[in-house]
Formats: structure tokens, sequence, C-alpha cells
């Protein structure tokens, strides 16, 4: 006689198929938090570097005004660096957005031009960062 043997289907998961899973699904997790935090503090380092160039920038800008402003007060025009060099240094720290900008200009007289070097520094992380920009300004008035 032959025995007509009817397996039974087993539904659900194994413990072992279960802990896979859950094992799975947490480095996922892991793995999306980590890349979140590593955004936010990439991405407030650039925030940090692009204010920085902007007042890097500004610092240039100043210096180009009051070298202007001598110009137009003078009526026999003079190439006055003097004034400009005693006048441009250590400013005040600059706040902005939460966080400190220390910006500094310096001026060397080349002759019929001068170098305008502005220096932005600030902390990050226990770290001193610092962004400088150079410019030439010529005596375009000779």
């Amino acid at each position: 006689m032959s025995r007509n043997v009817v397996k039974k289907r087993k539904y659900g998961f194994t413990l072992i198929e279960v802990i896979v899973a859950v094992f799975v699904v947490a480095l996922i997790v892991v793995g999306v938090f980590s890349l979140v935090q590593s955004t936010i503090v990439y991405r407030s380092f650039a925030v940090s570097q692009l204010q920085a160039a902007y007042l890097a920038q500004e610092g240039i800008e100043l210096v180009r005004n009051r070298r202007d402003a001598n110009w137009i007060r003078n009526p026999i025009p003079e190439w006055d660096v003097a004034d400009l060099i005693a006048n441009f240094g250590g400013e005040p720290p600059i706040l902005l957005g939460g966080r400190q900008f220390d910006r500094s200009t310096a001026i060397s007289d080349e002759g019929d031009y001068i170098e305008v070097t502005v220096t932005v520094s600030w902390q990050e992380k226990g770290e001193t960062r610092s962004t400088e920009v150079i410019t030439e300004m010529h005596n375009w008035y000779q």
C-alpha cells in the first residue's frame, strides 16, 4: 500500500531570517544617519567659508572706497598710501550667523600700485580656518 504523504506548508519566518532582516535594516538606518550627520557638518563649514569670502571681499571694497574718497577730496589727486596703511589693520571681531570672524587688512606699497591682502579667520570644530583675498590697486590717476 502506498501512502500519500501530505506535506504541511509552513507560513512565516524563521528566527534566523528575522535576525538577518533586522541586521540589514539596522545597517541601512546607521548609514543614513551617518550621511545626514556628515552633510550637516559640511554644510556648516561651507556656509562659514562663504561668509568669510564675502567679508574678505568687503574688506577689499573698504580699502578701494577709502582710496577713491581720498582722490575725490584732494583737488590735486595724490596717491595717499600712508593714509590707507594708517587706517586699515586690525578690526574688531565681526559676529555673523552666530560665529565670530576676525578680519585683518595688510597694505604694501609697491610704487605705482598697492597690494591689499585681507585675511578672515574663524574657529570651527576646534580648528582655526581662514580665507585670504589679495588684489592690486593701481594708481590709475597718474
